[in-house]
């Protein structure tokens, strides 16, 4: 911002004329006498034209959400620093289902509230369908409650969440819920059937220029699980990176899900890749993903994901 400093006029003492033909004063008070100096004046403002604003310094933490400069992704962890609500689509198509095709889908319905001293709460319900050749079926799978929290003054901007799977879904829906899992596949404790698990999560996040970023690293512990079934600890290490231009993003993601109790190192981890982009509206975000399996043996199960979301910001 332009500051205009007005300058004040000298007041150092006029000297006497050199000039010999100059008349001499009338009087001693008026050969003491200072010169009248003309008042400074400022620049008089042009009535057309608009003052000059502040220029705003950018900044993070709970004063100013993060996702003001950073997009969402669709398949990492979906904690942000404001409060909304998030509607995700995830359809699997899987080709070798007892020998034939099938199709999965698992609707998420998300929202979380953050005050402005940081702290947040979070909620989320998942729906699962399985359509076979030989039935169609449609189960719940375990809802997700939990808090979010901004700590301030961090070099990078971070988000933690840790939160409760509440263990509502049924045993008798285990195989619908968990192929369609696989549309949301960081949250796979939620279509373990009669699982209480605990969950926990750091979130980071940054911006340079068009260019922006989020890392996930997360637990999940299973508190009780049903009679005859052993439930895995999960560990979840996840990436994406994305790229502004105009009114779209684009985004590139990698879901890394860790089986900390297996003994088999085959077994341990699976690993998911998805490209896709987001229109970024005002308040309305929607995206469209295609996810597919890195592993051998997710590549023979599973032909191809697509992911359709929407995010709502709400203003307070």
């Amino acid at each position: 911002m332009l500051v205009l400093l007005a300058l004040p006029a000298s007041s150092a003492l006029a000297q006497p004329s050199a000039d010999p033909a100059e008349e001499p004063p009338e009087s001693v008070e008026e050969a003491n006498a200072e010169p009248i100096a003309e008042p400074a004046t400022e620049p008089t403002a042009d009535p057309m034209e608009p003052a000059a604003q502040p220029i705003a310094e950018p900044t993070m933490g709970p004063e100013a959400p993060l996702d003001q400069a950073i997009p969402g992704f669709a398949t990492l962890d979906r904690s942000r620093s404001d409060t909304r609500l998030i509607s995700s689509l995830g359809f699997t198509r899987t080709e070798d289902f007892g020998g034939d095709a099938a199709n999965a889908v698992r609707l998420d319905l998300y929202g979380q509230y953050v005050w402005p001293q940081g702290y947040g709460g979070y909620a989320a319900i998942p729906i699962a369908f399985l359509n076979t050749p030989d039935d169609n079926e449609t189960a719940i799978s375990s809802f997700e409650v939990g808090g979010l929290y901004l700590p301030r003054g961090m070099s990078v901007p971070v988000i933690l969440r840790g939160g409760f799977v509440l263990g509502n879904a049924g045993y008798s829906d285990f195989l619908t819920n968990g192929v369609a899992a696989y549309g949301r596949f960081t949250d796979l404790i939620t279509g373990m059937p009669d699982t209480v698990a605990l969950r926990g999560s750091a979130s980071a996040m940054m911006r340079s220029g068009n260019l922006f970023f989020r890392g996930d690293a997360g637990i999940d512990l299973p508190i009780s699980e049903p009679d005859g079934m052993d439930v895995s600890s999960i560990g979840r290490i996840n990436g994406g990176a994305g790229f502004i231009s105009g009114e779209i993003a684009v985004t590139a993601e990698l879901v890394n899900v860790i089986n900390i109790e297996a003994d088999d190192d085959d077994e341990r981890f699976v690993h998911f890749a998805a490209l896709g982009a987001r229109y970024l509206a005002s308040n309305l975000n929607p995206s469209l993903h295609v996810s597919l399996p890195l592993d051998e043996s997710g590549r023979d199960l599973i032909s191809f994901i697509v992911i359709a979301s929407i995010e709502y910001k709400i203003q307070k």
